[in-house]
């Protein structure tokens, strides 16, 4: 960046010591890897150029509120929470982009963009001020309060009970189709179970009925012969 040698990183929060591979990247800059309490801070905010926090994921972005609240333009990224936070009163970039940053930086130092990001950031601060949400969380904590009192079985509690309702008929809904279908499932195998014996029966009366058709046959045969003896022995005793 042209003039580099009139810039100064200040870095808060973290190790005292900058990591190796951003130190490389830093080598004709004047950097200071700081911790700093609350006033020093404020300190740091007011007198800096810019905060530059190209954060690629943010869960709300307190340090953005910090520095408008100080009167120091901000320079970060269109992420996650970040826009809810910044609005219009930032200066966005590609946090991948080394180009867009160094032309972000730039453009925050023209006085009527500074100002009127300056101007911007100190309006909506005001909606993120303690005192503020703190309010605001009271307000809802005695009007809840106050609609209980007034009438118990008032509106939240009827969606509550609605919502339980559905709730239970949905788990009693899953517990009666779990056991139709393990009812299902046990008279099926109860049957099968059925079919299997039922088979093997028929198939033993099949092999009684083939021993006694074997039997039956035997003795007829038997039958036979002694008949025959019989004839023979009376032709012979009648003979002779």
């Amino acid at each position: 960046m042209p003039k580099n040698n009139n810039l100064a990183v200040v870095c808060v929060g973290g190790d005292l010591e900058l990591e190796p591979e951003l130190s490389k990247l830093a080598t004709n800059i004047t950097t200071y890897v700081l911790k700093l309490d609350d006033q020093d801070l404020k300190t740091a905010y007011s007198g800096a150029i810019a905060l530059v926090y190209p954060s690629l994921y943010e869960g709300f972005g307190l340090p953005i509120i910090e520095a408008m609240a100080c009167g120091c333009p901000v320079i970060t990224c269109f992420n996650s929470a970040i826009p809810e936070v910044g609005g219009d009163a930032v200066l966005y970039i590609d946090g991948t982009s080394i180009d867009e940053m160094i032309q972000a930086i730039k453009k925050i130092q023209i006085p009527e963009i500074r100002q009127q990001l300056i101007d911007k950031g100190l309006e909506k601060y005001q909606q993120f001020s303690w005192q503020q949400n703190s309010e605001k969380i009271s307000q809802i904590i005695l009007k809840t309060i106050t609609e209980v009192q007034e009438n118990p079985s008032g509106k939240v509690w009827v969606e509550l009970r609605k919502l339980q309702e559905e709730r239970q008929n949905q788990s009693l809904q899953q517990l009666i189709t779990s056991i139709s279908l393990q009812e299902m499932e046990y008279s099926l195998e109860k049957f099968k179970n059925q079919n299997r014996q039922l088979s093997e029966n028929i198939e033993s009366l099949q092999e009684e009925i083939k021993s006694l058709s074997t039997a039956k046959s035997a003795i007829k045969r038997l039958l036979k012969i002694v008949i025959k003896k019989s004839k023979l022995a009376y032709f012979i005793k009648k003979n002779y």
